[in-house]
């Protein structure tokens, strides 16, 4: 897709524990290496992570290539000039994204929005992978905050539904794909 002409990359709205989320992004950026492909993320801070590898490609001249997780991280590594590839062109060398809850086991809510599906391919394909998060992600038990999300393809809604309602004792909500990546 063509991104070019986009102005200086802004998260649209304001982003919770932001110092925090700042300072973990600018760990993430320093351990990326010349001729690395790394899998982006697409949460705020997988954003300021962005922001801070885009500065040190800026200043730096790290040459990496981004596998970007949704479109809208793809149109913000086009903005900071950095170079953008695929899974059918390229495997990440490693991967980071956020993480919506962590359990005490240290289990984890990784990707609630449309580009679920993108993120779990783009982290599945990477041998290294980093969580970024913050003191405020950890909770006692998965589900928390958030309900657990699964991608389920059409043809098999109506047996996932049943096999969680029979095993688990589960009522689960149908939530269709939409949106800029939920296809």
């Amino acid at each position: 897709m063509d991104w070019s002409g986009l102005s200086t990359p802004k998260w649209p709205g304001k982003i919770s524990n932001e110092a925090a989320k700042a300072k973990i992004a600018s760990q993430l950026a320093a351990r990326a290496s010349d001729g690395q492909v790394i899998g982006i993320g697409s949460g705020s801070t997988s954003f300021l992570a962005l922001l801070a590898l885009g500065d040190r490609v800026k200043h730096e001249g790290l040459a990496i290539r981004c596998v970007p997780t949704s479109l809208e991280i793809e149109a913000y590594c086009t903005a900071l000039g950095l170079s953008v590839t695929t899974l059918v062109d390229a495997r990440p060398d490693w991967a980071f994204d956020g993480a919506d809850e962590i359990d005490p086991e240290h289990n984890l809510i990784k990707g609630r929005g449309g580009a679920f599906v993108r993120e779990q391919l783009v982290f599945a394909s990477a041998p290294n992978r980093v969580i970024l998060v913050d003191g405020s992600k950890f909770v006692p038990t998965l589900g928390s905050k958030f309900p657990v999300p699964l991608a389920v393809v059409p043809e098999a809604v109506n047996y996932v539904r049943s096999t969680l309602h029979t095993d688990l004792g589960v009522a689960p909500e149908v939530r269709p794909a939409g949106g800029k990546d939920g296809g």
